[in-house]
C-alpha cells in the first residue's frame, strides 16, 4: 500500500483581499456607510453644546449619559427629533455579515469559501447596490484570478 501525498489548495487570505480593496478605495467593510462616525460626531456636538465631556468609557447607567439620551431624543438646540432622525438615516452596512447571510453558509474559523468576484455571478447580480459596489472592487482587482463560474477561492480564519 503506498502513503498517500498531502494535498494543498491555493486560495486568498480572505482579510488581506478585503484589506486590499479598504485601502484602495478608502470605505470600511465592516461599516460601509460609515455609521459610527456619524453616531461620534452626535457626541463631539452634545459636548460642544453642553460643556460635557461624555465619550466610549462612560457608563451607560450614569447620569451623564442619561442627559445625553434626553438630549438625543429632544433634539439640541431646538431641533425636534433632529439627531434621532440622522441616527435613523445612516444605517449600518456589514459587508462581511451580507457574505455569511448570502455566500459563507458553513463559514467557521479556518475554512476555505467561494468568493464571488464577477458581476456575472446570480449573487452579486441579486444583491443591494452597496454590496454590487464592493462586488464592483473585487472584480476589479481580482477578477482575472477568478474560475469560470466567477469566484475566487478565499481561506478565513480569525
Amino acid at each position: 500500500m503506498v502513503k498517500p501525498k498531502k494535498k494543498s489548495r491555493e486560495a486568498f487570505d480572505f482579510h488581506q483581499v478585503i484589506r486590499h480593496i479598504e485601502e484602495k478605495y478608502k470605505f470600511d467593510h465592516r461599516d460601509v456607510l460609515n455609521s459610527s462616525k456619524t453616531s461620534y460626531d452626535i457626541t463631539v456636538r452634545y459636548n460642544k453644546e453642553t460643556g460635557s465631556n461624555i465619550n466610549g468609557n462612560t457608563q451607560f447607567s450614569s447620569p451623564e449619559y442619561k442627559a445625553f439620551l434626553a438630549w438625543v431624543a429632544a433634539g439640541p438646540s431646538g431641533e425636534k427629533k433632529g439627531i434621532l432622525n440622522l441616527i435613523e438615516k445612516v444605517p449600518y452596512l456589514d459587508f462581511w455579515h451580507w457574505l455569511l447571510e448570502e455566500c459563507f453558509f458553513e463559514c467557521h474559523n479556518g475554512c476555505y469559501e467561494s468568493l464571488p468576484v464577477k458581476s456575472t455571478v446570480d449573487k452579486v447580480q441579486e444583491a443591494p447596490d452597496w454590496v454590487k459596489t464592493i462586488f464592483g472592487y473585487l472584480e476589479t482587482e481580482f477578477g482575472e484570478d477568478a474560475d469560470e463560474d466567477g469566484y475566487i477561492s478565499v481561506w478565513i480564519e480569525w
